[in-house]
């Protein structure tokens, strides 16, 4: 079933962040409640960050058609504009629903698209911080420095749709 959780969900610790009807419980960053357009994860919300996206990663999500999805750094699955996808995975077409999955473990990032792990990271290395230098994101001093933080989602002003959004603390033993 959408938006809703099975009772071994519940059982294992996961929680419904979108009940697929209402945003209630969701906030534009810095700004209360009020429509939104970013997705990103360990994001601070910190008045002196102006904007979402200049402190926490991206996990890129396109349409396979979209122009940005044929630049390495900006497909689908990826970190955007730092990592290509590590294990080449394309999105279903428009109109089917594809599944997305982030794992933050302290620090430690693995995205997933549709069941291929696309990227794994540890923002506590040094080549982390390196790449982040390295990139156009290095002039904000906040990016990809936090290991807890919001989530944040977005779209492109183009349209975006999304069900059974979960989340869940890893238990301290099954999280290392």
């Amino acid at each position: 079933m959408n938006n809703q959780l099975t009772d071994e969900e519940s059982k294992a610790g996961w929680h419904l962040l979108f009940d697929g009807n209402t945003t209630d419980g969701w906030h534009l960053y810095n700004r209360g409640k009020v429509p939104s357009a970013w997705v990103f994860i360990d994001v601070m919300e910190d008045s002196a960050i102006r904007t979402a996206w200049a402190s926490g990663p991206e996990y890129q999500l396109l349409d396979g058609l979209h122009p940005d999805n044929t630049s390495p750094t900006k497909r689908s699955g990826c970190f955007f504009g730092l990592f290509p996808q590590l294990n080449h995975v394309d999105p279903k077409p428009a109109g089917e629903w594809n599944q997305s999955r982030i794992v933050q473990n302290d620090g430690k990032v693995q995205f997933y698209l549709n069941g291929v792990l696309t990227a794994d990271q540890d923002f506590n290395s040094r080549a982390w911080l390196d790449s982040v230098s390295n990139s156009h994101f290095k002039t904000f001093p906040e990016f990809g420095k936090h290991t807890k933080g919001r989530i944040g989602l977005q779209d492109w002003s183009k349209g975006v749709s999304f069900r059974n959004v979960k989340i869940r603390e890893m238990p301290a033993a099954a999280a290392k």
